[in-house]
């Protein structure tokens, strides 16, 4: 019942079923405005062109400060290089996830260094 109170929706179905719809309802009005607002040619709006196709267009990256990109360049020099597989036989020795896979037919492996390195591989 916790997990119900984190995410705001009711913890019986049909409840949560019925939230939801109203919650889609009320999006789609806020497009049919949207799109109602919206002229064909203007390129920077969601909107219907003139075959009455959907528009999004692409969002406008933000320009991040000269400080900030100084910044993310000096910490990356600072982590050590690790190729990702090293990272995987490490988080393997630690935890063991690759013990967790399983056999596309069902049945565990034998979890011997050559079907490890397989999965590592994928």
């Amino acid at each position: 019942m916790e997990f119900c109170k984190l995410v705001g929706k009711p913890a019986d179905a049909a409840d949560a079923i019925a939230q939801g719809k109203a919650e889609l309802h009320e999006a789609l009005g806020e497009l049919e405005n949207t799109l109602a607002g919206a002229l064909p040619d203007d390129t920077g709006a969601v909107r219907l062109d003139d075959d009455d196709n959907l528009v999004v267009p692409k969002l406008s990256a933000e320009d991040v400060p000269g400080e900030a990109r100084e910044l993310k360049e000096e910490l990356a020099g600072m982590l050590p290089f690790a190729p990702i597989a090293s990272l995987l036989i490490e988080l393997d020795v630690r935890t063991g996830f690759l013990d967790c896979f399983t056999h596309s037919g069902g049945h565990r492996q034998t979890k011997s260094m050559e079907v490890k390195r397989n999965i590592l591989a994928v």
